[in-house]
Parts: C-alpha cells; sequence; structure tokens
C-alpha cells in the first residue's frame, strides 16, 4: 500500500507539471555510464536427513559497471534501458601433490550472468528551470545466471545452479545539469519484488533422475536487495 500510494503521488504530481525544463531539452536521447554498490542476501532451504536449515549468502558488489541509454517522450518523461550485467567468466581449480602431477582434487567452473533493465522515468520540475531534477522510475530487469561446474575426478560429478527471473524497481532519482547536454545521475533502486526460479542439478549417474535436479520457483515481495547507483550522461 505505501508504494501505491508514492506512484499515485508520482503520477500526480508528473501531470500537473507537464512542460519543458531547458534542461531536458539538450536532446531527445541520452547515453548514461553508472556503477552501482549492491548488497544482496539469499537463503536457500537445505535437507540432511533429520537436519534442516538454510544456507546464507550475502553478496557485496563496490564497483559494477554499466551501461544504459534513453529516450525522451513527448510529455518530457524517459525510457530507459541499461545493459545491467553482462558475464562470461571460466574458472581452474586444481589440488596437486607437490612434485607430482597428480591431481587431489578440482574442478572448471563457468559462469554466465546475463541482467537488462527497462524504466519509465517520470520527471518532476519540468516547467521549473532548476539544474536538480527529482524523478522517480518504475522499472523490470529480467535476469539469467548459471554457473556450472565440471571435476576433474573421474569420482566426482558436474553440478550446475540456475538463477532466472525478474525483479521490479522503485527508483527515487535526483539528477544535476551540468549543462544542457552533460548531467550526472543519483538513485536508490528499491527492490518491491523479485520473482526466480531456482534450479539445481548434480549428474549423478548413481542416483534417481528426478533426485539428480531440485527446481524452486520463488516469489518475494520487498527482499534484502539493497543498492545505490550513480552515473553521468550526455544528451544527443
Amino acid at each position: 500500500m505505501k508504494y501505491l500510494t508514492i506512484l499515485m503521488l508520482t503520477l500526480s504530481l508528473s501531470s500537473i507539471t507537464h512542460a519543458q525544463n531547458k534542461n531536458l531539452s539538450g536532446g531527445k536521447y541520452a547515453v548514461k555510464l553508472y556503477n552501482t554498490a549492491s548488497w544482496l542476501e539469499h537463503k536457500e532451504p537445505f535437507n540432511s536427513g533429520i537436519f534442516t536449515g538454510n544456507t546464507t549468502t550475502e553478496h557485496f558488489r563496490y564497483l559494477h559497471p554499466s551501461v544504459a541509454i534513453s529516450v525522451k517522450n513527448a510529455r518530457g518523461n524517459f525510457h530507459e534501458l541499461e545493459l545491467s550485467d553482462l558475464q562470461f567468466s571460466r574458472r581452474n581449480e586444481e589440488s596437486l601433490l607437490t612434485g607430482i602431477p597428480l591431481a587431489l582434487a578440482g574442478s572448471k567452473i563457468k559462469t554466465v550472468n546475463i541482467a537488462l533493465c527497462y524504466e519509465y522515468v517520470i520527471n518532476f520540475f519540468k516547467k521549473k528551470n532548476t539544474r536538480f531534477m527529482p524523478a522517480i522510475g518504475l522499472a523490470a530487469m529480467p535476469y539469467f545466471e548459471r554457473t556450472s561446474s565440471t571435476p576433474v575426478l573421474s569420482t566426482d560429478y558436474p553440478t550446475s545452479q540456475l538463477y532466472t527471473g525478474v525483479r521490479a524497481f522503485i527508483t527515487p532519482r535526483l539528477t544535476y545539469a551540468v549543462s544542457q547536454r552533460l548531467f550526472v545521475d543519483l538513485n536508490i533502486p528499491f527492490c518491491v519484488v523479485d520473482m526466480y526460479l531456482d534450479k539445481s542439478v548434480r549428474n549423478n549417474p548413481g542416483m534417481p533422475v528426478y533426485e539428480q535436479s531440485n527446481e524452486v520457483f520463488n516469489f518475494e515481495a520487498v527482499p534484502e536487495f539493497y543498492s545505490f547507483r550513480i552515473g553521468a550522461g550526455i544528451r544527443l
């Protein structure tokens, strides 16, 4: 209810202030470069015999650059598309005895992360020629994260972990116009919904097929995902 009230007030203010701030008239298109600092807590249940519990993972990111493009519409608001995450990586881990080329443990780990974010940005103070321009954004971010591990020992088994879903955000923003074309953008995305599929696979031929994978669909309202974003852009 709190977020719905904020949204209704935002839309009302936006309709009242429909006009053109000269600092929004530098161009219809804009290119932005962001850096996002974020903290995410993820809990995954486990079952080990008679014991059950949760495995908690905390993920901090201090340096996370991304690029976005935005298009201004007739009302002076913006459609923004951001490439939020793009990662393809591989690392090899291996434990060897000193002087003996014999592996005791190890694996080849591949990671793929892809995320896109669409945001509709509603600007305030469209009529007033001010360099400080508050706004609010309504965003949806589909994402795909997959990690696979192939062991170097034949006695171990390949595993993979997949997260894919969509997050919804309400984002208060403050833009400072350095000039009619250059600007700085500060914003705090609040994640209001996170819907995702969590799938883990362990390719152990000694287990029944139905026990080799586990799929869980999660819906979290106001998850523990916090971020702060700063960006710089140019209007074209």
